[in-house]
């Protein structure tokens, strides 16, 4: 491919991935996007997006890389929090659910035959690091309740599913502790 060729291409690919995003929020800030934002910045990022769609086709059509990706980052930059906001209340429930699956298993476990060799510690440890899991989702829940949906969340869907697989591991590796050799 020619360089003159490669250059045209990452022109047309800067200018679409430009128009998308403004497309993608627009849409999603003028709907389900619309509460994950304070109404006067959804206002001034809607007018902006406006603007740039406006300058695409008419300025903008004989513009340079630079110049689309620039305003790409700059677009990116102010509607990508809103997006995670709405990404996190979407998805933060499956979470509450997966965490009631592993405290019901290692209850399950505990009072199972087969794990009657477990000391009076170690089942101590297991309950210690569910309670400790259980108190930090209750936190959670009650900052999700009281703040707006604008608002970010002090943890991120990454930080709890990292949460719940500490505990499954530590929770497994006491389960896991072999029987003592009569």
């Amino acid at each position: 491919m020619h360089t003159g060729d490669r250059k045209f291409l990452d022109l047309k690919e800067s200018k679409n991935r430009l128009e998308t995003l403004c497309y993608k929020f627009r849409d999603g800030l003028q709907g389900k996007l619309a509460p994950f934002m304070e109404e006067q910045a959804r206002n001034a990022v809607l007018k902006e997006i406006n603007s740039t769609v406006d300058w695409l086709y008419a300025e903008g059509e004989n513009s340079t890389v630079e110049e689309y990706d620039k305003r790409y980052k700059k677009l990116y930059e102010v509607c990508n929090p809103c997006n995670k906001r709405y990404i996190f209340a979407e998805g933060f429930a499956t979470y509450f659910t997966q965490f009631d699956e592993v405290k019901d298993y290692c209850s399950k476990r505990l009072a199972s035959e087969e794990l009657a060799h477990l000391t009076e510690e170690q089942r101590n440890k297991v309950n210690a690091q569910v309670e400790q899991v259980a108190e930090f989702f209750k936190n959670l829940l009650n900052e999700v309740n009281t703040k707006q949906k604008h608002e970010d969340i002090s943890v991120s869907l990454n930080d709890i599913d990292k949460k719940l697989s500490v505990l499954r591991a530590e929770t497994n590796s006491v389960f896991n502790t072999p029987k003592p050799k009569p």
